[in-house]
């Protein structure tokens, strides 16, 4: 007996907003239940648009500690999470550093864009942080010590001189470049595919407290063909909103939502 093949497109709007539980799941970490599960074969899926607020703060933790060495041996400070310019950020490293045993001053130069940090104490030396290399030589694959944003270079000791240190390079306070929308439940479906995560890239380019909008058609196309296609009921979906270090951004509350396609035949 013959079949006819229906193809047909499909797309579903996803909204963190739906999410099965505000007690269990995060706006960048959730589950949704559909109304009228995906039934067929599913050829491909891709990404048509996604709207994401950029409220992610540009200091986060665990990337917040500076490290350094005073009078009285190896010492830390911690600067509270939350989005900085140069000028809100100095006062507030500066304020810490005093409330150690030492007396420091923490200066910007507008025409080199360095900083200088200056210590009452003639040995002040900068260490490290918590930065690790890959075996690619990649900064990125342990987040990159705070050192990195005020300008300092990773995995390196910075002594002062007379207890003035001023930073090779520029501060990097630019925030996040990129959020990853990842699609966990193809994955109990489908084991060979063209590509092995489900993951869709999506540029940030807007500043602090701006909307992020991406559409195909302005972006990339971002499809995924499946190599076998198995007869599926999908009743759900998990969604993650990751940074670059893999880990579920933190929008601070606020919700986001995205568009995908779905090439379906149906016999």
């Amino acid at each position: 007996m013959l079949h006819n093949i229906i193809e047909m497109i499909q797309q579903l709007s996803v909204n963190s907003l739906a999410r099965l539980n505000y007690l269990n799941y995060t706006s960048s970490s959730f589950r949704i239940d559909l109304a009228n599960p995906l039934i067929g074969k599913i050829k491909s899926f891709s990404l048509k648009s996604a709207t994401i607020p950029n409220t992610l703060y540009n200091i986060i933790s665990p990337i917040n500690v500076m490290t350094f060495t005073d009078s009285t041996g190896d010492t830390s400070i911690t600067i509270p999470p939350g989005n900085y310019s140069i000028n809100t950020l100095l006062p507030v490293i500066e304020a810490l550093l005093n409330a150690t045993t030492d007396t420091y001053t923490v200066t910007y130069d507008a025409t080199t864009g360095k900083i200088t940090i200056t210590s009452s104490f003639a040995g002040f030396i900068l260490l490290p942080g918590n930065t690790q290399l890959s075996d690619r030589g990649e900064i990125f694959a342990s987040p990159p010590s705070f050192n990195y944003q005020l300008g300092f270079t990773p995995l390196t000791t910075f002594p002062s001189t007379a207890g003035v240190l001023t930073a090779p390079n520029v501060p990097s306070l630019q925030g996040l470049e990129h959020l990853y929308i990842r699609v966990r439940q193809f994955k109990q479906f489908y084991k060979n595919t063209v590509n092995t995560f489900f993951t869709f890239d999506v540029p940030l380019y807007q500043s602090f407290n701006g909307i992020n909008y991406y559409t195909e058609e302005t972006g990339s196309i971002q499809k995924y063909t499946m190599q076998q296609s198995l007869s599926i009921n999908v009743g759900f979906f998990e969604i993650d909103l990751l940074n670059v270090f893999g880990n579920n951004a933190n929008l601070n509350g606020s919700d986001w939502g995205f568009v995908m396609e779905f090439e379906i035949d149906e016999a």
